[in-house]
């Protein structure tokens, strides 16, 4: 008879655009098949999205349940009745499912996992403490840094870092960030996992090349810039906006993708100037990589404020993937530090004088590039099979030398 495989529930809070569980974790997960995968997701999405979700998980072998956000309340009291009431649905399901490790994702889900360990002192918990959420929330949405909540905030961030049996982060910088805070002696907890992609899926196609460039009805010789990915003020609109505007000086046959969750996010941003050559798509996740095929620069553009040091854009595995030469932003994660000198990469400095017009001469540049030289690359660093071999190192070791 087979020894039970352990259990692992990692518990997440989202709202109801995201789709890296779908995109991200689901695929991970069902890689790690020494263990039994179960998701709890905290949300205020609706059924559809709910129901997607739960097929999903099911067809690849993952557990996956929803728990209601309350938000009819104040914001504030909604969220505290929510972390009540989800650790007492968590403890049930943990006892009814057997669970043996929890994976919060990020500050909320942290505090209820650190509210069970009181009670369940046998479970193994590895934190995903994501990025700097907390910090990009500071940078981004107008959290006072000084202020209670984000005190309160920062305290159970703190606890759980120092009570997880590991840690997972995506760059070495918030490793380092997180150490000033805790002590150098925590590092042996700490795991930089990689945000990858399915080589398979994020492939160089030229059928698709040519098939999804006609829908756009462009010609051959016409540059296509793409952007994919979230939109809002940490993702440098205007920085793409004023390269594409530059490069129309010049290729005013040019076009600008943007592929989005929301595009909502661009009503009344797009410049007069170049509103005409901008393509806004609201398309399914599985033509994302033919939409790639169709384009020739990607747009991996972030506002780099300190949290942002803390992230790996996942949009940029699947641009290098398909043989993308990529304008990115200087001083987000360990980006700098990994595609340091490549040609096909185009730092983009925020701070300096006359960046947008060299990152669009660079545009211009572009030409007659070996796409699979650029895969080659990204296969190194950026696919599925890295971030499930990130995960399982981190994995390893957690139940069976605690056991033994």
């Amino acid at each position: 008879m087979k020894p039970k495989k352990p259990s692992i529930l990692f518990i997440t809070w989202d709202g109801p655009q995201t789709n890296y569980l779908e995109n991200l974790f689901f695929p991970i997960f069902s890689g790690l098949t020494d263990w039994n995968f179960h998701v709890i997701q905290f949300s205020w999405a609706g059924k559809e999205k709910q129901e997607h979700l739960k097929t999903l998980a099911s067809r690849l072998g993952i557990h996956y349940s929803h728990v209601d956000v309350i938000r009819k309340t104040h914001p504030h009291l909604g969220t505290v009745a929510t972390i009540l009431r989800g650790i007492s649905k968590l403890k049930s399901y943990i006892k009814q499912h057997r669970i043996d490790v929890l994976m919060p994702r990020s500050t909320f889900p942290a505090m209820m996992a650190g509210a069970l360990k009181k009670n369940m002192p046998n479970l193994k918990i590895v934190f995903d403490a994501d990025g700097l959420p907390l910090e990009e929330r500071v940078d981004f949405s107008g959290l006072d840094p000084k202020g209670f909540q984000f005190r309160v905030l920062k305290k159970q961030e703190r606890q759980m870092l120092l009570l997880a049996d590991r840690v997972l982060v995506r760059s070495d910088h918030a490793i380092r960030f997180h150490l000033l805070h805790i002590g150098e002696g925590y590092l042996p907890k700490f795991f930089r996992v990689t945000n990858g992609r399915d080589e398979d899926f994020f492939s160089v196609n030229g059928a698709s090349r040519m098939a999804f460039r006609q829908r756009l009805g462009l010609l051959d010789h016409q540059l296509l810039l793409v952007y994919t990915g979230s939109l809002g003020p940490q993702y440098g609109w205007e920085e793409m906006a004023g390269i594409f505007e530059e490069l129309l000086m010049c290729r005013a046959d040019s076009r600008l993708l943007v592929l989005t969750g929301n595009p909502t996010y661009l009503q009344n941003k797009i410049p007069a100037t170049i509103a005409d050559k901008v393509i806004v798509m609201e398309g399914p996740f599985n033509e994302i990589p033919d939409w790639l095929n169709a384009a020739d620069v990607g747009l991996a553009i972030r506002t780099p404020l300190a949290s942002m040091s803390g992230v790996a854009p996942i949009k940029l595995g699947e641009y290098l993937l398909m043989g993308l030469p990529t304008i990115a932003s200087k001083g987000i994660g360990d980006s700098e530090e990994l595609l340091g000198g490549l040609p096909y990469i185009y730092h983009f400095d925020h701070g300096k004088a006359g960046e947008i017009a060299s990152a669009a001469a660079w545009v211009r540049e572009q030409k007659d590039l070996d796409k699979q030289s650029i895969r080659q690359f990204a296969l190194r660093h950026f696919t599925l099979g890295k971030s499930i071999k990130d995960y399982r190192q981190a994995l390893d070791g957690l139940i069976r030398t605690d056991e033994g």
